[in-house]
């Protein structure tokens, strides 16, 4: 799997999307902490903490879950 463009914290998953806030945007299209949803995942869907997942068009470091997420 290639380099994530960006961290997401305090994530889960719902309907195959991420939910998270974004840290590390490489592509620079948000500020750190800033929350956001994922296109949705096509590789990944079983990830969880310190490993990569895959969107139409990024790639996703996965840091902390969201308290109750796995």
């Amino acid at each position: 799997m290639s380099e994530a463009t960006a961290r997401l914290e305090g994530w889960y998953f719902l309907n195959g999307v991420l939910y998270g806030a974004i840290y590390d945007d490489t592509k620079m299209r948000f500020r750190d902490g800033t929350p956001v949803h994922t296109s949705t995942v096509t590789a990944g869907h079983q990830a969880g903490e310190g490993e990569v997942v895959t969107t139409r068009n990024s790639t996703y470091l996965l840091g902390k879950p969201a308290a109750g997420a796995s």
